[in-house]
């Protein structure tokens, strides 16, 4: 945009004194040209459409994960590979307001297996329930059906001491 010398506002300026418009482009308008111009560096994260931006920090969470970008306290990308149990798979009854669940423990499985286990151990138990820091909850008192499925899929079922 530019304006002849013959306008009577073609050198505006603001009051602060930050803002001139004149027939020369704008700094912002000459970072715009040159960025359109230049080809983004190859492996830049904020390259092309669709990518995110490669935050690093943010102030309400702290350090965040370059892979997950969740904050580092609670990045998920490290743990896809850890087993949550030690292999030696305990089910056993608990009470809770009254109610009886059916805990498994000690699956040798990561979070996403686990999690696929235990949805297939609740339906072959006709049963609800959750999957929470490791432990498997079955709504109800089905230790034979879940020590039978187990061992059925390879885990090595023990018996917990009283």
């Amino acid at each position: 945009m530019k304006f002849s010398n013959k306008d009577p506002i073609s050198p505006i300026k603001s009051l602060s004194g930050l803002a001139v418009l004149s027939g020369s482009p704008s700094a912002v308008e000459r970072a715009q040209s040159a960025a359109s111009l230049t080809p983004p560096a190859a492996g830049h994260v904020g390259a092309g459409a669709g990518h995110r931006s490669a935050l690093v920090y943010a102030t309400d969470v702290g350090s965040t994960c370059p892979q997950c970008r969740n904050a580092v306290s609670a990045c998920t990308c490290s743990l896809a590979h850890v087993l949550l149990g030690d292999g030696r798979v305990r089910v056993v009854l608990e009470k809770r307001k009254g109610k009886v669940l059916t805990l498994v423990s000690g699956l040798a499985l990561n979070m996403a297996d686990l999690t696929l286990a235990s949805k297939a151990l609740r339906q072959a138990c006709s049963s609800g329930g959750t999957t929470k820091d490791g432990l498997v909850e079955v709504q109800g008192d089905h230790i034979a059906k879940c020590a039978q499925w187990l061992r059925a899929n390879g885990h090595k079922v023990v018996q917990p001491k009283p």
